[in-house]
């Protein structure tokens, strides 16, 4: 990036004659992303394979579609709402460090006094746990 002289975008295109905008740095980003976002289209191959994913929902939508759900979703994340959900969140905090507690308890690893609290967990091996369980 820092050999090719630009001006915070390049513009380049593939063998096939597809063509590529590369960002490359942050006011070129945050202009892409936040300032002229309808202005730039996400990549068509991108698009349809995370639909099959997440859906073509708010993240995949373009233009005038995304422009009205957008509008649709804004009110739900103003801080009186999220203020609102504190003592849910709180619970499920309280919810999770009992599980995470329970767990080291049960399985405490070489090196941890499980009854002090102290211990270590696999979180890769815990997070395979069902969400109900916390619920």
């Amino acid at each position: 990036m820092k050999t090719v002289p630009n001006e915070g975008l390049i513009h380049f295109r593939d063998i096939v004659n597809r063509s590529y905008l590369l960002a490359t740095n942050h006011q070129a980003l945050l202009d892409i992303m936040s300032t002229n976002t309808y202005d730039f289209e996400k990549p068509w191959r991108a698009r349809d394979f995370l639909a099959r994913i997440i859906g073509f929902g708010l993240i995949l939508s373009e233009g005038s579609a995304h422009k009205k759900q957008r509008r649709a979703l804004t009110p739900s994340f103003n801080v009186k709402n999220i203020r609102a959900l504190y003592s849910l969140m709180w619970e499920k905090t309280g919810l999770l460090m009992d599980e995470l507690e329970k767990q080291i308890k049960q399985n405490p690893m070489d090196g941890t006094n499980a009854q002090s609290g102290e211990g270590k967990i696999e979180m890769s091996v815990w997070a395979r746990y069902p969400y109900a369980q916390l619920s």
